[in-house]
C-alpha cells in the first residue's frame, strides 16, 4: 500500500531491513521500538542495524536526497526551505547524555532541515539535514562561540545547507532558499550565487542603504502602499487561523557589509509587509509584520506578491517538524545511544514527508479520481470503515475524499467549522487503516 521503503533503493545497505524497520514505524509510530516489532529476534535485528557503524544517518539521506532530485527534475523552479529545531530526550534516561540547549540538564540534538518543495507547496522531499549537539563544556560561553570562525559557528548551517542544495540541484532548474529570521546573515547576503540560486528570507537586522545610509524599515514606511492583499493564514497553537489583510511597500536597494564583507556591497529587493485591520488574536500573538529581503529583482507587482507567496510556504518545514516530534513521537525513542538516534530519526524523515504529502493532495485535488496508493479493496475497506450504512459507490473516491476518509477514522469530527483533517489525525487514521487491512488479510487467508 505505501511507497515509503521505495525511498530507500538507492542505499548501498544490502538487505531488507530498512523497509521492514520504516514499515514497522509507520504502523506503531506512537510504540517503543521493542512493542513495534513481532518478536525479539526482529527487536534485535534492528538494534543491530541502528548501531551497525556502516549504517550510518548520512547514508540513509543519500539515498533519499537522491530520490528528491528525481522529483525535483520534473519542475523548473523548486524552494528550498530550511529551518532548525531542536530534539529533547531529556526525560528519556536511558540516552547517553546528548547536548544542551539553555541549561545543563538538558539532552538534546538540533536539527537543520532543508526541505525541497514546489511554489505551491507541494513536499518533494529533503535536500539537506543536519544535525549537532552543543558540548557541555560551552555551556555559558555564547560569546565565545559568537567570536569563533564562521565556519564553526551554527550560524554556518544556512550556507552549509545552500551549498549542499546547489551541489545537487541541476544548472537548468531555479531554486529559491526561503528562510525566516535566523537566516538574515551577512555570509547569504553577500556571498556569490549561481546564477540559478536566488532568496527569501525575513530580516533581523535593519540594514543601512548604501546611499542615502538610512535604516532599511524607515526608507520602506515612507515608501507609497502599494497594495493590499489578503493571505490565509493557518491556524496553530500559537497562531489565530484567519485571512489576513496585509498592506505592502516595496523597493530595492543597496547595502554595504560589515565585518569580513566590509568592502562588499549587495544589490537587495525588499518588502514590508504590515497586517492591518486585525481581529482578535491568540494571547501574546502580534499582527503580521515582515521585512523580507530577497535577490528577486521585483519588476513589478506580479513579482511582489509572487515573493510573498513563496514566503507564505515557509510553513511547511515547521509543519514537518511538528509531524516529526508530535506525530512520529521522535523524542519518545527509547535509544541509548546517539548513533541509533540519529539513525531512526532519518527513517522517520520519510515518513514524515510522506504525511505531508497526503494532506497536500488531499486539499489540492478535489475532483481527480486516483487510486493514489490504495487499491481497490483497500479504499471499499477504508469506505465502509466510515460509512458503515452506506453502499460502496461505483467509482473509486477521488484523492480529496480519500485523506478525508482517513481523517474521519483517525478523529477528525467534520463538522462544517472543522475545515479539513489536519496532519495529525490523518496519520493516525493511516495507522488504523494499515492494522484493519493487516487483520483483513489474516481472515482472507
Amino acid at each position: 500500500m505505501i511507497g515509503i521503503s521505495d525511498e530507500f533503493e538507492g542505499s548501498e545497505f544490502g538487505d531488507k531491513r530498512l523497509n521492514r524497520i520504516s514499515e514497522a514505524f509507520v504502523k506503531n509510530s506512537e510504540k517503543s521500538i521493542p512493542e513495534s516489532f513481532e518478536g525479539w529476534s526482529e527487536v534485535k535485528s534492528a538494534y543491530r542495524f541502528m548501531s551497525n557503524p556502516k549504517i550510518t544517518r548520512e547514508e540513509i539521506l543519500r539515498s533519499y536526497t537522491s530520490k528528491t532530485v528525481e522529483r525535483v527534475k520534473e519542475h523548473d523552479i523548486i524552494l528550498a526551505v530550511q529551518d532548525t529545531t531542536s530534539l529533547d530526550f531529556t526525560s528519556n534516561k536511558k540516552t547517553s547524555r546528548l547536548g544542551y540547549l539553555d541549561q545543563m540538564t538538558a539532552s538534546e540534538i538540533i536539527m537543520h532541515t532543508t526541505l525541497a518543495t514546489t511554489e505551491e507547496g507541494k513536499p518533494l522531499g529533503i535536500l539537506s539535514q543536519q544535525c549537532w549537539i552543543r558540548e557541555m563544556e560551552n555551556l555559558d560561553k555564547s560569546k565565545k562561540r559568537r567570536e569563533s570562525p564562521f565556519e564553526e559557528n551554527e550560524s554556518s548551517k544556512w550556507i552549509k545547507a545552500i551549498e549542499e542544495t546547489e551541489s545537487i540541484i541541476p544548472d537548468d532548474i531555479h531554486v529559491i532558499t526561503v528562510g525566516d529570521r535566523e537566516s538574515d546573515i551577512s555570509d547569504l547576503i553577500f556571498r556569490e550565487r549561481p546564477s540559478n540560486s536566488d532568496y527569501i528570507v525575513r530580516t533581523y537586522h535593519d540594514r543601512v542603504i548604501s546611499e542615502t545610509k538610512e535604516n532599511m524599515y524607515e526608507t520602506l514606511e515612507k515608501e507609497n502602499e502599494a497594495s493590499r492583499i489578503t493571505l490565509e493564514i493557518e491556524n496553530s497553537s500559537s497562531r489565530k487561523g484567519r485571512n489576513a489583510v496585509l498592506s505592502i511597500r516595496y523597493g530595492s536597494y543597496e547595502v554595504s557589509g560589515a565585518n569580513h564583507w566590509k568592502d562588499h556591497t549587495a544589490k537587495v529587493s525588499a518588502i514590508i509587509v504590515n497586517e492591518v485591520d486585525v481581529p482578535e488574536l491568540k494571547k501574546n500573538e502580534k499582527p503580521l509584520k515582515w521585512l523580507l529581503l530577497t535577490s528577486i529583482p521585483l519588476n513589478d507587482m506580479e513579482v511582489v506578491l509572487r515573493v510573498i507567496d513563496i514566503y507564505g510556504t515557509r510553513w511547511i518545514i515547521e509543519r514537518f517538524h511538528y509531524i516529526l516530534k508530535s506525530g512520529c513521537k521522535i523524542e519518545n525513542l527509547q535509544l541509548e545511544e546517539r548513533q541509533r538516534l540519529e539513525v531512526a530519526i532519518a527513517v522517520y524523515d520519510v515518513i514524515a514527508r510522506f504525511l505531508l504529502l497526503l494532506k497536500y493532495l488531499g486539499r489540492e485535488f478535489n475532483e481527480l479520481r486516483s487510486l493514489f496508493f490504495l487499491n481497490e479493496r483497500e479504499w471499499k475497506i477504508l469506505y465502509k470503515m466510515v460509512n458503515k450504512n452506506k453502499p460502496l459507490p461505483e467509482e473509486p473516491p477521488t484523492i480529496n475524499e480519500i485523506v478525508y476518509m482517513m481523517g474521519r477514522i483517525g478523529g477528525f469530527l467534520g463538522r462544517k467549522s472543522d475545515g479539513y483533517p489536519g496532519v495529525k489525525t490523518i496519520w493516525q487514521g493511516l495507522i488504523k487503516l494499515i492494522t484493519v487491512l493487516e487483520y483483513a488479510d489474516i481472515f482472507s487467508n
